[in-house]
């Protein structure tokens, strides 16, 4: 690195204005050229995220991105070109690099073939998902409406219970199909959607309330409404959800699994560097998982949540460290 850690943050305050800090100092946040053009959701907010060690830049509200600040420069700034160009990029090539404006966009995916919403089917293996779910909890006529199950006798997908995800326009975005036959293998069948864009059942989700975030869909079942899963064990800035709570400030509930301690605490750590309010909700090793509580279980747990600070986030490292719960 040809400057220091101070003379980039100068210069970066310079050009965009009074950032704020995240990550240690290592990041600074300003305001999005792009948003504030488009005047879109974020453009007042300071959403562009620079590292102060290396100038790579990425907006959280627009998604535009770029491998140093030349392309920012060059289009919203050229009169600070000339020292960006000898301050910051002496032994660079100088190459044309214009941001990347990805736009989120529609996937061509449809319902699973044969897909028969299971509430009307009758058959056997209609009765046997039935059953299934019933032993999960009891599921009544209106579970079944709002999730929408269903069963694909006819297609690869047999022997399983299918949970549909759609988007905020209503659009099929993703899907995930469970087995109740416990010698199926996989447990788990899902579309070859990357799950980064997708947002599990966005359609019923209100960003301007408290989100729940668990782990898997079937954990969906158990918790508020207000909620949607991570669909894997990954989750961070290049995920639509981890954006979109970004973008809209949404307050975030916790409740993975028991086992997954550290991960909860790692995505607590990031969300509240961005800016996000985080409770945490601690399952017992007895339950394991949301999946296996009760609704009543669900609620009485909520309202023993514990609000995410960096000092509880150092305490739990610690006694992930030496073993303790």
């Amino acid at each position: 690195m040809l400057y220091t850690h101070g003379q980039a943050i100068t210069f970066i305050e310079k050009v965009f204005g009074e950032g704020k800090f995240t990550n240690g100092g290592l990041n600074i946040s300003v305001l999005c050229p792009v948003c504030l053009d488009r005047k879109g959701v974020g453009y007042s907010k300071k959403k562009l995220v620079i590292r102060t060690d290396s100038l790579i830049s990425h907006c959280w509200a627009c998604n535009t991105k770029a491998r140093n600040l030349l392309p920012w420069i060059k289009r919203w700034h050229p009169c600070h070109l000339t020292e960006y160009i000898s301050c910051f990029l002496q032994g660079e090539q100088l190459t044309e690099i214009e941001p990347e404006d990805i736009e989120e966009k529609n996937l061509p995916l449809m319902m699973p073939t044969g897909f028969d919403f299971l509430y009307n089917s009758t058959d056997k293996e209609a009765w046997k998902a039935k059953k299934y779910l019933r032993g999960r909890g009891t599921f009544a006529e209106k579970d079944y409406w709002y999730w929408k199950f269903g069963i694909a006798t006819n297609s690869d997908l047999f022997g399983r219970i299918i949970i549909p995800s759609f988007d905020c326009d209503g659009n099929i975005n993703y899907w995930t199909a469970r087995s109740y036959d416990r010698k199926a293998f996989p447990k788990y069948m899902n579309p070859s959607t990357p799950r980064e864009s997708v947002i599990f059942n966005e359609i019923n989700l209100d960003w301007t309330k408290p989100i729940t975030l668990v782990e898997g869909p079937f954990d969906l079942l158990k918790c508020n409404e207000n909620a949607t899963c991570l669909l894997g064990s990954s989750f961070g800035p290049d995920y639509l959800l981890f954006r979109k709570i970004v973008e809209n400030e949404t307050p975030v509930i916790m409740a993975l699994d028991e086992d997954a301690k550290e991960k909860t605490l790692n995505i607590s750590k990031l969300l509240v560097e961005y800016g996000v309010t985080v409770r945490i909700l601690s399952v017992s090793k007895e339950k394991g998982d949301v999946g296996n509580m009760t609704k009543k279980e669900f609620q009485e747990l909520e309202s023993k949540g514990t609000l995410f600070t960096r000092e509880s986030y150092l305490l739990q490292k610690i006694r992930l460290l030496f073993g303790e719960q």
